[in-house]
């Protein structure tokens, strides 16, 4: 095997030599204690003597057996014969199955033209509401000119409010390949990224939560005068935003935010997200974890075990697939380990409620 540094072992912390000292050493050490425990305690006696030999040699070869796998997983070998073992087709139905996943319009539906409050209003409130039933959505950022930071702000503001979806998942055209994996990150820390990047951005964003939280005190729409002084330019336009007639708004928030875009980009202009700018915002909580079928198995196990992230991509050459929970990955691994021939689908008999009476006596009596 070939030799490498000793942080690079994963089940054996030094090299095959001192494995096999240590298995001497454990079995020498453990015979001779075999030997004197017998001689001057008369301890196992006869009837236990085998197990405790056999234990003596199990244990003392524990080195050699973590050596030989060890051996299997720098090869890139299967370790599903040690009880876990993961398939590219399975982990990448689970992701589509467990994660449901939403792609975003390119600029939330307002093309680079069209007034992001005026003519794109509708169309980019119907991108909010159609992925915030969804856990994860996705983004394409093409070949960076498709996405606009104020766009991305509107977004993961309207995410934060809704608590959902809870990742946004980045996929770009990277070297003339489209739909590869950059990674994902949680919503309310990008807009936090994003107001900490600008500081104008930051002030619209500020503007639109106290615009906002003036309005959560306000319980009827504005009066008729008042609607007329909106008409002649003597209050703010978006006064009106939080009501349909006499309904209030379920998306006032967005609308009031969407406002002070329209501002920010006809005063400084749209800045473009590309992959490079992507990593600049984002890089301290960007996940990028990946299940691609072209890792060897043990990178596998590793990206799965060895991350705290809530969601890991599965990806097939670099392109993204979906997302799967980290969670219910390692719930099924153990599963399949530990009770194989366990069958959630089927359905358990229902039990009878604790506080339902079985049965009534004549009398109408609850039977003691």
């Amino acid at each position: 095997m070939e030799q490498r540094e000793r942080e690079a072992w994963r089940f054996w912390p030094a090299g095959p030599g001192w494995a096999l000292l240590t298995s001497a050493i454990l079995l020498v050490s453990l015979v001779t204690g075999f030997f004197l425990l017998r001689a001057f305690a008369d301890w196992p006696g006869k009837d236990l003597e085998p197990a405790v030999l056999i234990a003596i040699l199990v244990i003392s070869s524990l080195p050699v057996l973590l050596m030989l796998l060890e051996a299997v997983a720098a090869r890139g070998g299967s370790l599903g014969g040690f009880g876990f073992s993961l398939n590219f087709g399975a982990v990448a139905a689970a992701a589509a199955e467990q994660a449901p996943t939403s792609d975003v319009p390119r600029n939330m539906g307002a093309s680079e033209g069209l007034d992001i409050l005026d003519s794109g209003g509708p169309q980019v409130l119907d991108a909010i509401d159609a992925f915030t039933g969804n856990d994860v959505a996705v983004i394409d950022l093409q070949d960076g000119t498709a996405w606009w930071e104020t766009r991305l702000a509107v977004i993961c503001a309207g995410a934060k409010r809704l608590g959902s979806p809870r990742a946004i998942a980045f996929v770009a055209t990277d070297a003339s390949r489209p739909r590869v994996y950059q990674g994902w990150a949680e919503p309310a820390l990008m807009l936090e990224a994003l107001a900490s990047s600008d500081g104008r951005l930051r002030q619209a964003l500020d503007r639109a939560r106290v615009t906002t939280a003036r309005w959560n005190l306000v319980h009827a729409p504005a009066s008729p005068a008042e609607q007329l002084d909106t008409a002649a330019g003597l209050l703010p336009p978006h006064q009106q935003l939080a009501f349909t007639g006499s309904s209030r708004r379920a998306d006032a928030p967005e609308q009031i935010l969407l406002h002070e875009m329209r501002e920010l980009e006809k005063g400084f202009g749209p800045r473009k997200i590309s992959i490079v700018r992507l990593h600049d915002l984002f890089r301290a909580f960007l996940h990028k974890e990946v299940l691609d079928e072209s890792l060897p198995e043990e990178q596998w196990l590793r990206n799965v075990f060895c991350t705290e992230a809530e969601y890991i991509a599965v990806t097939r050459c670099g392109r993204y697939t979906g997302l799967v929970s980290r969670s219910r990955l390692l719930t099924d691994l153990f599963r399949s380990r530990l009770f194989p021939g366990l069958n959630c689908d089927e359905c358990l008999p229902a039990s009878q409620p604790a506080n339902q009476p079985e049965t009534a006596s004549p009398t109408g009596r609850q039977p003691s």
